[in-house]
């Protein structure tokens, strides 16, 4: 059906194909960021919040797709069903339920881990250009292809976020524990400038940003702290990825003393 405002949505989709003809990414915040600018030229005086519902619409009737730029070989989920299947069995059946020397209430529900005794860990990469690797584009995209930075030290690594995160019953009950990990040594920031970091997020120095072994045992050593002034002695649960340094047995000997059960979650 007809757009309410055909105009703009006719001149935006002039500006992507545009956009896309030079092979510049689309997000969905330069779409919004385009469509009220529009609205705001071709219809003054109109309020317009660009909403989900608006973009979904647009893309419909434009029949725009959001793409990955390549064709990554690894399995789909319908093709590790089983595999997954399995890890929740394990979860159910071998983690969960009672076990001698537990240290913690065991719940009729949620076993002997409830939410906020179930922490994840993952790392969240940070370049200072973000998300190259997919755009919003057209259904008759063959080559979905988005153009470099200009520099390649924009899209390398520059820090490296490292969080724990637990699940909670209720909202505002969740907790963190944040590790900002940052390329290079650290060595010329002035004592001023650190005085300023966030007390919530712990600040370490690697040269190439990287979670290595080294870092992942001091990474560890303080979480437990975390975890003891949070749950003293109880046992808790932490599922991560299969990261070498999360593999590292000198890394789950440090949970494994603090009564930390690491779970590791099937490979990608």
């Amino acid at each position: 059906y007809r757009a309410k405002y055909q105009m703009m949505e006719n001149s935006l989709k002039e500006e992507m194909k545009a956009r896309r003809h030079r092979g510049a990414k689309v997000s969905s915040f330069w779409l919004r960021h385009r469509a009220k600018a529009l609205v705001t030229e071709f219809y003054p005086g109109r309020s317009f919040s660009a909403s989900n519902g608006w973009l979904f619409r647009f893309m419909r009737r434009h029949k725009i797709r959001f793409r990955r730029t390549k064709n990554v070989k690894c399995q789909s989920a319908e093709e590790k069903r089983i595999k997954i299947m399995e890890w929740h069995q394990k979860i159910r059946y071998d983690v969960l339920p009672y076990r001698e020397g537990h240290i913690g209430e065991y719940h009729p529900y949620y076993g002997r881990f409830p939410p906020e005794k179930r922490y994840n860990m993952d790392q969240i990469p940070m370049p200072f250009v973000v998300e190259q690797g997919s755009t919003f584009t057209f259904e008759d995209d063959e080559h979905v292809h988005v153009r470099g930075a200009g520099s390649e030290s924009l899209v390398k690594r520059q820090f490296t976020a490292h969080v724990f995160i637990n699940a909670a019953k209720e909202e505002g009950q969740a907790k963190g524990y944040i590790d900002m990990i940052c390329r290079g040594t650290g060595t010329r920031i002035s004592r001023l400038e650190k005085q300023s970091y966030n007390s919530n997020v712990h600040v370490r120095f690697q040269p190439k940003a990287w979670v290595d072994r080294n870092v992942m045992k001091e990474i560890a050593t303080d979480f437990v702290q975390f975890k003891r002034e949070n749950h003293g002695d109880e046992h808790i649960l932490l599922i991560c990825d299969n990261l070498d340094a999360h593999c590292c047995e000198e890394v789950l000997e440090i949970f494994a003393n603090a009564n930390i059960l690491v779970w590791f979650i099937v490979p990608a």
